[in-house]
Order: C-alpha cells, then sequence, then structure tokens
C-alpha cells in the first residue's frame, strides 16, 4: 500500500513539474513573438500596432499602400514560433503620379494634391497655413522622403513670381508664371536649381517688366501744353502723378530699375519745380534731376531752388534757368505834357499792359520795358489814371512809383484843375496821390486900370483879357 501511495505522489510531482516547465516556456516564447512583431512594424509609415495573444499576431493599422502591407505581413510571418498572423490592417491608395499643386492669381493662392503622413502634411502647414493643408489628400506612392524638401523649395520659388502655377509630379518640379523683373526670374530658377538629388526641375517665367537703365522720366511744358515720357515704376507711382497732374500719363511704360522707392518722390517735386516755370522742360534721370527753362521773374528761380533743396537724400539737381522779367524797384511809370503833347516812359508788368499803354500814348510818344515787381494788380488801373489826370492841364508830370501816384501841372482854370482831380478820385485800394497844380485863371472877368504920367509912364493894374500884354497894351495906346 506505501508502494502504490508513493508511486502515486511520485507521478503527480513529475505533472506539477511538467506543466510547471511548459507553462513558463509558453509566457517566455509569446513575449519573444511580441518583441520581433513590433520590432517589424516600428518601420512603418503610419505606425501601424501589433499585439500578440498566445502565438497568434494580430497586425493593425494604416498601411502606406500594398507595397508596405505584403511587407508587413511578410516580416511577421518570418517569425519564428507565431501560430498565425491576423491582418487587419487597413491598405492606404496609392498615387501615381504623386502630385502637389498651387496656383497664385490676384493675390490668392490655391493647394491640391496628396501628402504621405501627417507629419508631412504639418511641414506644410507650416509654409502654407495648417487650414490649407488639412484637404490635401494622404497617398501612399511618395518617390521618397526628401518629397516634402522638393515641394517646400517650388513653393519658394512659387512666392517669388507675381503669379503663376507649381506642379510636383513625382520627382519632377515645374513652376510657371510671370515674375516682376528679370531679378525675381533668376532668383526663382536659382531657387529650383537646388532640388535634393534626383529631383528635376522645369521653369517656364517670363519678366513682366525690363530692366531700364538709367530709369528715366521726362516732361517738356510750353505755352499751350504739357509732354510725359519715359518710364514708371508702378501703376501706383502712376497713380499718384495722375491725382498731382490730372494727366492720365499713358505715354509713361512700366519699366524695372528704378534706384528706389523715393525716384517717384523726386519726380513729383520736380513736376511742382516745372509748375512754377513759364516754360522748360524737367528729366529725372536716375538719382539726377535737371530743370531747364524760363520762369516769370527771378521770384520764381528763387522758388524753384528752394523748392528743389528738399529733394531725398541722394539725389542732387542741376538747374538752368532764365528769368523773363527782371524786378524793378520802384516799380515806376513817368508821364510829360508840353507844348509837344504827352509823352510817358518807365515800365509794364505784362505784353497786354504794355501795348495799352503804348495806345494810349502815341507809339512815338511811350517807351515801357516789361519787367516784374508791380506791387498788385491795381497798378496799371492806377498809370492810366493818372494819364487822364494829366489830359486837362496846360502842362505837367505824372508819376506812379509803386502805389505811390504824385500829379504837378498848370491848369488855365479851376474847372481843368477840377478834372485833373476827379481823374484820380477813384484810385485802386491802397494806392494814394499826392496834387499839386497851379491855376493860370481863377475864372473872374478880366478888370484892370492904366494910369499914365509923363514923368512916370503907363501903370497897369488888375486883370488883363487872356492873351494880352503891357506891350500890346502900350503899342495899342501909342506909348
Amino acid at each position: 500500500m506505501r508502494t502504490i501511495l508513493g508511486i502515486l505522489v511520485l507521478i503527480l510531482g513529475v505533472g506539477l513539474l511538467g506543466w510547471y516547465a511548459n507553462g513558463h516556456q509558453a509566457k517566455e516564447i509569446e513575449a519573444k513573438i511580441a518583441t520581433e512583431a513590433a520590432a517589424a512594424a516600428a518601420g512603418s509609415v503610419h505606425g501601424v500596432e501589433t499585439s500578440v495573444s498566445g502565438r497568434d499576431i494580430v497586425v493593425r493599422g494604416l498601411a502606406n499602400g500594398a507595397e508596405e502591407h505584403d511587407s508587413l505581413l511578410a516580416a511577421l510571418d518570418a517569425i519564428r514560433g507565431r501560430r498565425v498572423v491576423v491582418d487587419e490592417l487597413e491598405v492606404l491608395e496609392t498615387a501615381a503620379p504623386y502630385m502637389f499643386t498651387s496656383e497664385k492669381e490676384a493675390g490668392a493662392q490655391t493647394y491640391a494634391g496628396n501628402v504621405p503622413s501627417e507629419a508631412v502634411r504639418s511641414e506644410i502647414g507650416e509654409i502654407i497655413g495648417a487650414e490649407l493643408a488639412q484637404p490635401l489628400d494622404l497617398a501612399a506612392g511618395a518617390p521618397d522622403a526628401q518629397w516634402q524638401a522638393a515641394v517646400a523649395r517650388g513653393l519658394e520659388a512659387l512666392a517669388v513670381l507675381e503669379e503663376g502655377g507649381l506642379v510636383v509630379s513625382d520627382r519632377t518640379v515645374t513652376v510657371a508664371g510671370k515674375a516682376l523683373t528679370p531679378i525675381e526670374k533668376a532668383e526663382a530658377e536659382a531657387i529650383l536649381a537646388n532640388l535634393p538629388d534626383g529631383y528635376t526641375a522645369q521653369a517656364d517665367i517670363t519678366p513682366i517688366l525690363q530692366i531700364v537703365s538709367p530709369f528715366e522720366m521726362r516732361s517738356r511744358k510750353q505755352a499751350d501744353a504739357q509732354s510725359y515720357s519715359g518710364v514708371i515704376p508702378s501703376e501706383d507711382a502712376r497713380n499718384l502723378l495722375v491725382e498731382k497732374t490730372g494727366n492720365p500719363m499713358t505715354d509713361l511704360r512700366l519699366a524695372a530699375g528704378a534706384p528706389d522707392e523715393a525716384w517717384i518722390d523726386a519726380v513729383s517735386l520736380g513736376l511742382s519745380a516745372l509748375d512754377r516755370l513759364e516754360e522748360g522742360e524737367l528729366v529725372v534721370s536716375d538719382r539726377s534731376l535737371s530743370l531747364s527753362g524760363k520762369a516769370a521773374t527771378p521770384v520764381e528761380v528763387e522758388q524753384v531752388d528752394e523748392l528743389l533743396s528738399d529733394l531725398p537724400a541722394g539725389y542732387s539737381a542741376t538747374l538752368d534757368i532764365t528769368p523773363l522779367l527782371e524786378i524793378a524797384s520802384p516799380f515806376e511809370l513817368k508821364a510829360t505834357k508840353n507844348e509837344m503833347g504827352l509823352q510817358a516812359a518807365g515800365v509794364a508788368p505784362s505784353e497786354d499792359a504794355r501795348a495799352a499803354l503804348l495806345s494810349e500814348v502815341g507809339e512815338a510818344a511811350g517807351a515801357f520795358e516789361l519787367a516784374a515787381g508791380a506791387p498788385d494788380g491795381g497798378w496799371t488801373a492806377a498809370a492810366f489814371m493818372g494819364l487822364e489826370a494829366l489830359k486837362p492841364l496846360n502842362g505837367g508830370e505824372m508819376v506812379l512809383s509803386d502805389r505811390s501816384l504824385s500829379l504837378t501841372g498848370e491848369a488855365d482854370t479851376p474847372k481843368e484843375r477840377e478834372a485833373a482831380e476827379a481823374a484820380l478820385a477813384d484810385l485802386p485800394d491802397g494806392y494814394v496821390a499826392s496834387i499839386d497844380i497851379t491855376v493860370l485863371d481863377d475864372g473872374t472877368p478880366p478888370a484892370f486900370e492904366i494910369e499914365y504920367t509923363p514923368t512916370e509912364g503907363a501903370r497897369v493894374d488888375g486883370k488883363l483879357p487872356r492873351g494880352a500884354s503891357l506891350q500890346a497894351i502900350g503899342e495899342a495906346l501909342g506909348l
């Protein structure tokens, strides 16, 4: 009996020992399979997950296309000790060709195409904005890990253009559009020349503006018209000049090459200076401004010089301006009346005033030089009033100096003196007159007495008739 009991104990101990050893080994095998399965999935693009139950491997997640799907299953199948591989993978669609596109026009930019992973979507989102990157399609088929770098270079080149498009198709990057100038065209092409290895670039870029040197604009002002020619750096600059002058500036063509943003300010200042001239020409060439022509007076010459002293830094001006009229000070006209008639000489503020004065006194009796410096627009009217006041007198002189008028002379009677005074009664505001007129006849009837003595001769007292003289009276009396 004891023998049988011992045998049973021995059998039970061996069985328990075998059970313990077998269960412990199974755990080790499961852990080994789990480690190798995780390692096989570690290189997946989208981070697939594996789990192990016993010796069964379950794989879940997103496989980057059929190629990665098959590769993952093959790697899991090759693990020693596994029993089955349960495939719960979702297979991402493969795009062919693998594309990214962007269109830039009228200040707006759109994006479409593929991204190989959410990480790459984030990278591209940092360039174009996260919201604009969201609609891009997640797809397998990217040529390699440098694809997003090629996209970034393409977007960088497109950003230099005014408008255009980008197409990244597999390993070919194409940029087409319009650059502002050849400078921006070369900049975009230089960016495309630095693509990742294995990628090729195609560029079809046209400059909108050609570079002009020297960068020059001209304006010629004549009596009845003003013309403009040359170049302008932008439509905004054109609009500024249109607003300033009222001219549409259609003769100015858009071009690149302006020395700096202050160029248009120099042009604007030059046109303001040209406005001060009667006629002339303005040339702004790069940072040099030249202005030549004729000013009405030296006053306008000084105004132009002061105006152009405020040119932008780095700009210089050359002036060649001649005044049409010199400034007369005092601004004076003198007229005299005697037995020879009326004569006048002095200055006139304009050609019209000069012609009117000559018509008044006669070509032969008048000598008037054009001059600047008239105190105001009333000077010519005051001159004609002075000439009118001189007419009733037998003889005299009128001088108009600036705003002061003096009249001296002789009048036959008070009536003529009053006529002269009346002519000066309505002088323009600010003008003053001084009058000194001698009346030859006070207007009373002639009355005189003649007293004669042999010893003293004849003596006449009283007012003689006009034209009478003592000699004539003596001869009439036989004295």
